[in-house]
């Protein structure tokens, strides 16, 4: 089965009064993709940072418990918070179309930007075959770790942006070996990190970046995997290392954060 998982981001400047509905970030899509109808689609959880000032941010749909509010989660300001357990995901259907908005709570600043990012989980997409593992995997294979290190220049538009290749400051793999990305560090706080490659069927995956929580953000994808029953552990084989994406999304900040990625390394 292609097993998949994607990275879906949305951006507001000036949240207004009434909900209205966010921004897409470059190459994402409120559309569902078109996943075999047998098998299952979820939103594993989901996470957003407001700046300035706390919003509301909501998704809904016809399909969904209802369309008028749907999940509607309050954002908090200046960092990100993980808003849905993975332990409880919640069923997608295949081309339904996701209304993502948001609303300010008081009056808001015309240069306030707003992030908000989910990852949906695809049991079976055609033409997709990332390479997603399990912790208990993982554990059965590791010969050793490995950290990487990627300096990215953000945009302040909450797009995504400064993407680098995870090789392009260093690159210790060794050839044609696997390895599995459990976790991250950042520096400062980040509203979202992604990485995307061949080996995740070049769809985005990624964190929240909690720059005070180092001890939730270096274990992400294992709890994301432990509290979903699924493997959610990206795997990149060293052979297409330097052509592994990192970017991330930020807030008007515009920070350059360093992200400290902690892979690994696989038997083979």
């Amino acid at each position: 089965m292609g097993q998949a998982m994607e990275l879906l981001t949305f951006n507001d400047t000036d949240a207004p009064a009434a909900f209205a509905a966010m921004t897409n970030n470059t190459g994402n899509s409120n559309i569902v993709r078109n996943a075999s109808g047998a098998s299952k689609v979820q939103l594993l959880t989901a996470w957003g940072m407001a700046t300035g000032q706390a919003i509301n941010v909501r998704i809904r749909s016809p399909l969904m418990h209802d369309n008028q509010q749907g999940l509607r989660f309050l954002l908090q300001v200046a960092q990100p918070f993980v808003l849905l357990d993975p332990k409880f995901p919640e069923d997608l259907f295949p081309q339904d179309t996701l209304l993502i908005e948001d609303q300010s709570i008081v009056a808001d600043a015309g240069t306030n930007v707003h992030v908000f990012s989910m990852l949906v989980y695809y049991q079976d997409l055609p033409g997709i075959a990332a390479n997603l593992v399990s912790p208990d995997y993982v554990g059965s294979k590791t010969v050793h770790k490995m950290t990487g290190e990627n300096t990215i220049a953000t945009t302040a538009t909450g797009d995504y942006g400064g993407e680098e290749a995870i090789t392009a400051e260093l690159n210790q793999f060794k050839a044609n070996t696997y390895y599995a990305l459990v976790g991250f560090l950042v520096d400062v706080f980040v509203a979202t990190v992604r990485w995307r490659g061949v080996d995740t069927g070049n769809l985005g995956v990624g964190g929240p970046g909690s720059a005070d929580d180092p001890f939730f953000t270096q274990n992400f994808f294992v709890w994301l995997s432990e509290r979903s029953g699924k493997p959610c552990i990206p795997a990149f084989n060293s052979a297409n290392a330097a052509a592994v994406l990192i970017d991330m999304c930020q807030d008007e900040a515009g920070a350059n954060p360093i992200c400290t990625q902690i892979f690994h390394q696989l038997r083979n």
